[in-house]
């Protein structure tokens, strides 16, 4: 999993509001505990810890869920030794 997700295609699985489920588009600013995700030509701000998603980077696909990415991505950066 990339540490972070600037960039990322993204897609909403579920979530506590409805009307984000099955939103798909692309991050582009990821904050502590939301995601600006850009949805045609539409920007939306989503809480993390509410919904569980699906990112694809290049062929790479993984699912998570939300609560997991909430943190500064500075501190994921550190805690996983990730180099994007």
């Amino acid at each position: 999993m990339r540490c972070d997700l600037n960039g990322v295609k993204v897609g909403v699985l579920s979530h506590t509001d409805p009307g984000l489920e099955g939103l798909e588009g692309k991050v582009i600013w990821e904050g502590e505990k939301t995601l600006l995700i850009e949805a045609k030509g539409k920007t939306r701000t989503v809480f993390k810890g509410s919904g569980f998603f699906v990112f694809v980077d290049d062929s790479r696909q993984f699912r998570r869920d939300g609560i997991t990415l909430q943190s500064k991505v500075t501190n994921r950066i550190v805690r996983m030794r990730c180099k994007n």
